[in-house]
């Protein structure tokens, strides 16, 4: 499981990428779901239409909230067993909410990830954001990653002030979590890693 959160590495959605999230207490967070939907045409506050980020019905444009997350993120960080992993995350739009993710983890023997590779994962499926909520006074989304083949998992996004992308640290209940009125299992912090858009 650790390989999957390159992604959404840290996630990982990724992401993104991702954990099932989740466990633990939910002090200093807190939880804000906003209305999605995965097609043109979702309603925004006020009662205007969305239709591909931008507003009609006489208000200001507005970028989809998937649009920050398009494009190729990466990172090389040590994997604490004497590696480096080149975390690599693109995505694609599909809808306001939604995009593909793909992830790509290459660990080297080298601290600048270069040098002999050791190790490959990888992996692609459909982020969806599902809300927003606050993390450590940051305020991030939540995404939940359909991975092909391999399930659903949760994890938390933001692109912070630096430009850079950051994803949610694993819970050590990922496997387990099962959503309920007082854990959504999600990540309760942000990693202290962020990626690079190329």
């Amino acid at each position: 499981m650790a390989k999957k959160i390159h992604l959404l590495a840290a996630a990982a959605m990724a992401v993104v990428l991702a954990a099932c999230g989740g466990g633990g207490d939910d002090s200093g967070t807190t939880t804000t779901t906003t209305e999605t939907s995965t097609g043109a045409g979702s309603v925004t506050p006020g009662g205007s239409t969305n239709t591909g980020g931008t507003t009609t019905g006489g208000g200001t444009a507005v970028a989809a909230a998937i649009d920050k997350y398009v494009g190729t993120w990466s990172h090389c960080v040590p994997d604490g067993n004497n590696r480096y992993l080149l975390d690599r995350i693109t995505v694609s739009k599909t809808g306001d909410n939604t995009g593909t993710l793909t992830y790509a983890g290459t660990w080297y023997t080298q601290a600048n990830c270069t040098g002999t590779v050791v190790d490959q994962d990888g992996g692609t499926g459909t982020a969806t954001i599902r809300g927003q909520k606050t993390v450590g006074g940051v305020s991030v989304d939540m995404i939940e990653y359909a991975e092909v083949g391999q399930g659903t998992f949760r994890d938390i996004m933001t692109v912070r002030a630096d430009g850079r992308l950051y994803t949610g640290v694993e819970r050590a209940d990922s496997e387990t979590c099962r959503p309920s009125a007082t854990d959504d299992c999600y990540p309760t912090a942000l990693a202290a890693s962020g990626f690079v858009k190329q």
